[in-house]
């Protein structure tokens, strides 16, 4: 009986020893839970399992015993004729029910509370590995939103820029089709131009074919009449045809020198209007040049959200 005795004291001292390792920090609920689920433990419980169960069975035969004793000498009446002896032996009796109650009764009591610090700790050690995983994941979600909100802005930042390309496109269209309107419009006025200009070239040609014709005709009329003068046929008749023929060609001398000086001034104004029609032709292809460097720009955003989408996605 003192061997079984002290089988469970040192079963109780083993227990106390497990209980203050679970309870102190020797080690973390993750090193605790890998150990509760190492490969070694299994074994070791799936062969220890009857031991343990038959230890339990027998603490609790033990603990049923030491409460049946404890309650037959509890009960007991003191009478005043009982010898010393006989008290001192049912006080003894009673004392060894108490000391086995309490050596049978302490283990199953570690042992409820060895199982539950050890589902605590396991219970412990998932929160912590939950609450790992919805940290990391709360990180990669905001990080996720935060990489949207980068491509958001950058989205509005391109749609912006796009929208002022496209303003200015188009503010360059504009501007295209005017000076093309106006480019045509002085080509056909020039055109229009060049045609009364050469109309009035020839009119003015011929007019002073003309004059000049008149003027070799009445050049050869006065000197016939200088001839006729010389043989002595003068008369003032003549004279005053003489008179009036002078009069006539420094009048067509004049008008000669009104329509050069007006030709001359219809080529200043030709040279000018050739100059105004070169200066809009470079502007044209200038414009030209910018409205198709915009037109590549905008092809490249275009490829370039074009792969970020694919990627994306």
């Amino acid at each position: 009986m003192d061997l079984v005795l002290t089988l469970m004291a040192g079963f109780s001292y083993a227990e106390i020893c497990v209980v203050l390792l679970l309870v102190l920090p020797v080690a973390s609920p993750h090193k605790w839970n890998r150990f509760f689920k190492s490969k070694f433990l299994a074994m070791v419980a799936r062969r220890a399992y009857l031991c343990f169960f038959f230890v339990i069975v027998v603490l609790v035969l033990f603990l049923l015993e030491a409460i049946r004793e404890m309650r037959k000498y509890s009960n007991q009446e003191h009478y005043a004729d009982v010898r010393l002896n006989t008290e001192m032996q049912r006080s003894m009796r009673l004392f060894k029910a108490q000391r086995n109650f309490c050596i049978s009764g302490f283990p199953i009591f570690l042992a409820l509370v060895i199982r539950r610090l050890v589902t605590l700790i396991s219970v412990q050690a998932n929160l912590l590995d939950q609450n790992e995983a919805t940290f990391k994941q709360a990180q990669s979600a905001s990080a996720i939103i935060r990489s949207l909100m980068q491509d958001i802005n950058t989205e509005k930042a391109d749609e912006a820029k796009e929208d002022s390309t496209l303003a200015e496109i188009t503010n360059i269209k504009e501007r295209t089709q005017e000076l093309t309107a106006e480019l045509n419009r002085e080509k056909k006025d020039k055109e229009d131009r060049n045609t009364e200009k050469a109309d009035e070239a020839k009119e003015d040609s011929a007019l002073a074919v003309t004059i000049r014709e008149r003027i070799r005709e009445l050049t050869a009329e006065l000197n016939r009449e200088k001839k006729n003068k010389k043989d002595g046929n003068t008369e003032k008749v003549d004279e005053a045809k003489e008179d009036d023929t002078l009069a006539v060609i420094t009048k067509m001398k004049e008008v000669l020198h009104e329509l050069t000086v007006e030709l001359n001034r219809e080529n200043k104004e030709k040279e000018a209007l050739k100059s105004q029609a070169k200066s809009l032709n470079r502007e044209y292809v200038r414009l030209i040049g910018q409205y198709s460097k915009f037109e590549r720009q905008m092809n490249i955003n275009a490829e370039c959200d074009d792969k970020a989408d694919k990627k994306f996605n």
